[in-house]
């Protein structure tokens, strides 16, 4: 039985094998409460000599956590706010297409508008293209082309000239242009840098040429008759003759939609976590596996427990988006919503799974920071008013599962092959990558001295 005085830096030396006893007094009780003092064994020292040392003290290990953790929210929280930081800067890669179908003052007229705006400065870019048909027009927003179209519908002017002359009151002005855009898309984007500046660009045009058409018929000896007339019959032909619809393709009309992609897949990710920490926790065994094979049994175990778990949380989160306003068209469009959430939280569950092999149960929990941030770069952002650097958040799980929800709760463009073909990819991949990251279980003498040099 050795007695250890209680002095600063004290180190002794005990032979390979020799059982020591430490005789604890109050002080050195209280430094082996906070953790100060540690029990090393030297690498190739002779007798395989076992050290009892004093490590570093409480505040300074505190000290390089903080330090640690602060740089870490930094570079994480710097890589996800840049995503957004110049999305004015990036709006000109938005393209609104232009198609002109009227052979009138009216179309020539919107052309020479459209090739007037300048890219930047927060408008998207307009094209002006040589499509002869409406319905490609659609088709280019439908397919996720363009962010919208500008249509000048075929005989615009013709037909204006036409209800001038007839003084028509039945005329409809804003038959002359329609603006088609996808709200589906990206509700939040749409609405600040398509749908809004858009319309008030047509909005200014449609007045400026209304005025120039009433004032230039109005002074015309031909034409004056005409507008007299229909000064008394066809008021509406003389305050707005050219004006524009609207089709929204898919309205994204489902309030909860905004928080529920955001902060509803945050929370997805946080139950994930939990659930396996859980999982994790509970399934240990009282006598560690003694085998490669053994370990990896108990984790084909812990990823049946998960799958279980996440299916119902899934589930839950399916039926909490149906109480609250999400009218999914068929009961299959149900099932997709709850099929690509739950394989959306497997894979998460897989990744942290990887993360507690790799980093050890006590430090797995950081994975969450990295879950949040590197997904949420592509699921809660447009990466076309992105720095080219951020693309790669295409390609993460969550962006998939936001974009599939989308396409299922707002019955927008179908990509669900995609997205459901990239979610189980991911998960196949993370499955692996837990299953082949277990670690190898060491030898028992080994296991049985770290286990008494921990005790002591």
């Amino acid at each position: 039985k050795t007695q250890m005085a209680s002095t600063n830096n004290q180190s002794e030396t005990f032979a390979a094998g020799q059982c020591v006893f430490i005789d604890v007094t109050a002080e050195s009780q209280a430094s082996l409460d906070k953790g100060q003092i540690t029990i090393t064994k030297e690498a190739d020292a002779p007798g395989d000599a076992v050290n009892v040392k004093k490590g570093p003290p409480l505040f300074v290990k505190a000290a390089l956590a903080s330090l640690a953790i602060s740089i870490l929210f930094y570079v994480m929280v710097f890589i996800y706010l840049g995503v957004s930081s110049n999305q004015t800067g990036y709006t000109q890669n938005l393209e609104i297409a232009v198609v002109n179908l009227d052979d009138g003052i009216i179309g020539k007229a919107f052309v020479a508008f459209a090739r007037s705006l300048q890219a930047g400065n927060g408008l998207p870019t307009f094209n002006v293209l040589s499509s002869t048909s409406y319905d490609d027009a659609r088709n280019r927003v439908a397919d996720a082309v363009s962010w919208g179209a500008v249509v000048v519908q075929p005989n615009a002017w013709n037909n204006l000239v036409a209800a001038f002359q007839t003084t028509d009151n039945t005329f409809v002005t804003s038959s002359a242009i329609q603006f088609i855009y996808d709200e589906s898309r990206f509700p939040t984007v749409v609405a600040s840098r398509v749908s809004g500046p858009v319309r008030a660009l047509i909005t200014a045009f449609c007045q400026n040429i209304s005025a120039s058409i009433v004032n230039k018929m109005g002074s015309d000896p031909s034409t004056s008759a005409s507008v007299s007339a229909a000064a008394v019959s066809a008021p509406r032909l003389l305050s707005q003759p050219v004006w524009f619809t609207e089709n929204n393709l898919h309205p994204a009309t489902v309030q909860v939609a905004t928080f529920g992609l955001t902060v509803g897949m945050i929370l997805l990710v946080v139950f994930t976590w939990s659930s396996w920490m859980a999982t994790y926790g509970m399934t240990t065994p009282a006598t560690p596996p003694a085998t490669l094979e053994e370990a990896r049994a108990l984790f084909l175990a812990r990823f049946v427990v998960i799958t279980w778990i996440t299916f119902c949380i899934s589930l839950s989160f399916t039926f909490i988006w149906q109480a609250l306003g999400a009218n999914f068209p068929s009961a299959a469009a149900w099932v997709s919503f709850w099929l690509v959430h739950w394989l959306n939280m497997v894979n998460y569950g897989m990744t942290f799974a990887a993360a507690t092999h790799i980093l050890t149960f006590q430090k797995a929990p950081a994975a969450i920071l990295f879950m949040i941030i590197f997904n949420g770069v592509g699921a809660f952002n447009e990466l076309s008013l992105a720095n080219p650097f951020y693309q790669w958040g295409w390609a993460m799980p969550m962006a998939h599962a936001v974009m599939a929800s989308r396409t299922i709760i707002f019955n927008g463009r179908d990509q669900l092959g995609i997205n459901v073909g990239a979610l189980a990819i991911w998960a196949v991949f993370m499955f692996f990558v837990a299953f082949f990251t277990v670690p190898k279980p060491k030898p028992a003498d080994q296991s049985s001295s770290d286990a008494s040099a921990a005790s002591s």
